[in-house]
């Protein structure tokens, strides 16, 4: 997907765009289609003889494409074709309207099955999904792809970066207005399970999704880094075919998810248990400890950013799209200090309210 992503021959572009299938109101696919419009400058016929690569997907939140090329001139007309809407052609929306359609086709159960998981884990709070909807999609014209790409470049929605010229501090200076549409999820203390296969099955992969409140401030969302490390490294007693990261559907719907792969029916109930439990995890587990190695878990990674453009590309999605502050553990290491040796007081709220488990 990403090709040649830190190849020291090419260059590399990436345009996000605020605002996926969520901003697309009545038409359910446009921003579908339109980001295969906006991937189509990497092939036109003044191009054919350049090596380039490209890559897009649209979520119901945001649009990312990204570019290679060996020659730097050539994606910053690829950047001007976007702004200059030189790249909405008749004939192009046709493409694009077909390539979508054969991919809503031939992924069709997938989809389907996807958005049955999203209704699930958000209450049914979101209502277009990135694929969009065939019918839809079949009845799209120039003018509306027009409208739609005027009214992100009028808005202020689309963001450039050429990922050799970024600086972490660059993107402190970008004013994003995001419009939190902040949904409050029920408080009681609930535990609800979707079953994506109806078959009985000796193993099972298991997701629990636990709701996440907006943080944008520093210091609270490195304790949230140190909770994930905490219930991992709690829980692998129990697995080691398990992860802990974060899930973000929209700016709003944001959840912790913990997967477990291979997992026997009697675990479930254990792991939920547990996680209910996360006040009293000290008896067992050593924070200090926990603590130092995440902090070296930190220093590696961040040894390895300076020659990775995935991890630039990572910051400015969280930063630019959720307002989650990029952490320097250089400049940033008193941070360590300043959280407490326990579970965050709101991530064992959370562990106690409306968890929603997805077995398949």
């Amino acid at each position: 997907m990403y090709q040649y992503i830190d190849s020291k021959n090419y260059k590399h572009l990436i345009c996000i765009i605020i605002g996926g299938s969520e901003n697309e109101k009545n038409i359910h696919g446009l921003a579908h289609v339109g980001e295969h419009i906006l991937l189509f400058p990497c092939f036109e016929e003044d191009g054919k003889d350049e090596s380039f690569s490209t890559f897009g997907y649209t979520c119901i939140d945001h649009i990312f494409l990204y570019f290679t090329s060996q020659n730097e001139s050539s994606l910053e007309t690829i950047k001007n074709k976007i702004e200059d809407r030189s790249v909405i052609r008749a004939d192009k929306v046709e493409i694009a309207k077909h390539q979508v359609i054969c991919e809503c086709e031939n992924l069709k159960d997938e989809i389907a099955s996807n958005e049955e998981k999203v209704r699930f884990i958000t209450d049914n709070r979101i209502t277009n999904f990135a694929a969009g909807n065939v019918e839809d999609i079949k009845a799209i014209t120039e003018q509306n792809i027009s409208e739609w790409l005027d009214g992100i470049i009028n808005e202020k929605r689309m963001f450039f970066f050429l990922l050799e010229e970024y600086s972490y501090a660059s993107l402190q200076n970008l004013c994003v207005k995001h419009n939190p549409n902040q949904c409050t999820s029920k408080q009681q203390e609930t535990v609800q399970l979707l079953y994506m296969n109806k078959q009985k099955q000796n193993r099972y992969k298991v997701e629990i999704y636990v709701p996440l409140s907006l943080i944008c401030e520093k210091d609270k969302y490195f304790w949230q880094l140190l909770d994930e490390h905490y219930i991992k490294n709690y829980l692998s007693k129990f697995t080691k075919q398990i992860d802990v990261s974060e899930k973000f559907f929209a700016y709003s719907e944001r959840y912790l998810l913990i997967s477990i792969e291979n997992a026997l029916p009697d675990l479930i109930p254990k792991i939920v248990r547990e996680l209910r439990n996360s006040s009293d995890w000290g008896k067992d587990m050593s924070y200090e400890n926990e603590k130092k190695k995440f902090y070296y878990q930190l220093m590696m990674a961040h040894d390895d950013r300076e020659s990775s453009n995935m991890d630039i590309i990572n910051a400015v999605i969280k930063e630019l799209i959720y307002n989650i502050p990029f952490i320097d553990i250089d400049k940033d290491f008193d941070l360590l200090e300043s959280v407490g040796d326990y579970v965050s007081a709101e991530i064992q709220e959370s562990l106690k309210k409306n968890i929603k488990i997805v077995i398949s």
